[in-house]
């Protein structure tokens, strides 16, 4: 087998499930709302706020990249809609930022990565807005390339190509480890780097995309396919 001397892994449902930690984030935010700004939750329920995402999706569609940014452009809409200071929206996402970053491993996420990290450098590539180096995974890892502040989001493959720069190797060294058939495999395809398909979920591979370069369920064959 081929060998490797750098890891990169996303991050949002490959080394956590992501939808538990939105919620969380959410939740938080809302009731910090409540206790700062009740004008604001006295006015809309969380599904109301959602009622406003989309036409800030579609208004700044060009800032996708940056999820920190939209939810901020979101909040700063809502505190002018009952008349509360954009400070409102700087302070609101500092509680959410914290917030996202409590999440709970998938049970394979850190068995794998203290074993991997003995035998390769690790880094990771992210659309997200979750802090790895925030999190006790963090010490792990060298790097985190986010696409907020590359400035692109995968799967366009300068943010690879960054990650690529900065760890002074060559595409061919690296694997890419992500649950995204788009995001993850199509992108790190494109920048030329070998690709792993986490399936946690035994889901089917898009017939018109190039396949990855392996298939594994989760990050225990990850260890068995790269130290043994």
């Amino acid at each position: 087998m081929k060998t490797y001397s750098v890891i990169t892994f996303d991050l949002d449902n490959t080394l956590w499930p992501v939808e538990p930690s939105i919620i969380h984030a959410e939740n938080e935010l809302y009731n910090w709302l409540k206790i700062h700004y009740p004008k604001l939750t006295n006015r809309f329920s969380k599904e109301d706020i959602q009622v406003f995402r989309e036409p800030i999706l579609e208004q700044y569609k060009d800032m996708l990249h940056d999820l920190t940014f939209v939810r901020t452009a979101l909040l700063k809409k809502l505190a002018y809609s009952v008349g509360y200071p954009d400070s409102m929206a700087s302070e609101a996402m500092v509680v959410y930022r914290k917030a996202r970053n409590t999440i709970s491993f998938y049970p394979d996420t850190m068995p794998a990565i203290e074993k991997l990290a003995k035998h390769f450098t690790l880094a990771a590539i992210t659309n997200g807005n979750a802090e790895i180096e925030k999190m006790d995974i963090g010490q792990f890892f060298k790097k985190s390339f986010y696409s907020a502040d590359i400035g692109v989001a995968k799967p366009h493959p300068e943010i690879f190509k960054t990650a690529i720069d900065y760890l002074g190797v060559e595409s061919r060294d690296i694997i890419h480890i992500g649950d995204d058939p788009t995001n993850d495999v199509m992108g790190a395809h494109k920048a030329g780097m070998d690709t792993i398909w986490l399936n946690r979920n035994n889901e089917v591979w898009p017939m018109d995309f190039s396949e990855p370069t392996y298939t594994l369920n989760n990050l225990s064959e990850v260890t068995d396919l790269l130290l043994y």
